[in-house]
Parts: structure tokens; sequence; C-alpha cells
């Protein structure tokens, strides 16, 4: 698990986090953007365990992070999970979710 982007964290399968690694190391160092965002990327990581009851602890300093004070919203998105206060992912839904059909075209259109 890691810092992740708009203020979410990110949770990859330990495989995945190994091609995220791969993928993320073969960007120059020698540019700053580069670097700061291996530093941070990489710095925030920590591996999580589920107790026997299906939980997971978050660090303070992610849940900082993430601004998470008491309910979460967990949403899968294609090769990882993503771990949202109820409130950041509400405010995120509710600016985005109008533009979801016009983005798919953008997106999609020239593929």
């Amino acid at each position: 698990m890691t810092r992740g982007l708009d203020k979410c964290l990110f949770m990859f399968t330990e495989e995945e986090w190994k091609s995220q690694e791969q993928k993320f190391k073969s960007i120059s160092f020698t540019k700053q953007e580069s670097r700061v965002f291996n530093r941070l990327y990489f710095s925030g990581a920590v591996e999580v365990a589920f107790d026997r009851q299906g939980r997971i602890l978050l660090p303070q300093y992610l849940k900082d992070f993430a601004e998470i004070k008491k309910d979460v919203v967990i949403v899968g998105v294609s090769n990882r999970i993503e771990i949202w206060s109820r409130e950041k992912w509400q405010e995120f839904y509710g600016n985005w979710q109008k533009s979801f059909e016009e983005i798919a075209e953008k997106l999609i259109e020239g593929q």
C-alpha cells in the first residue's frame, strides 16, 4: 500500500507491486520530477497484512495523507484497490460522475 493520486491510497498485490516498481525504475533519475515522484511514492509504501477478521491496519501517515478520519470507501480500479476517505470519494465522484460519458468518448474514440 502507498500514497495514491487524488488523495487516496493505492493497494496492490505483491505481483502487481513488483510490476509497478519495474515501470518506475525505468524512469530517468536525472529528471527532477522523476526523483520527486519516486521518493514520495516509494517512501510511503508499506506492506500490510489482513488480521483474522479480514481487516488491515492503516499507518497513521497514510491516513493523514488520505485525510481518513473514520469511514472509508474501497474502490476496485483495474490492477489496484483504492482506499478513500468517504468525504474525499463523495467529492471526487460528485465532481466527475456527470462527465463520465464525455471522458469515455475522448479516451476511447481513437482506439
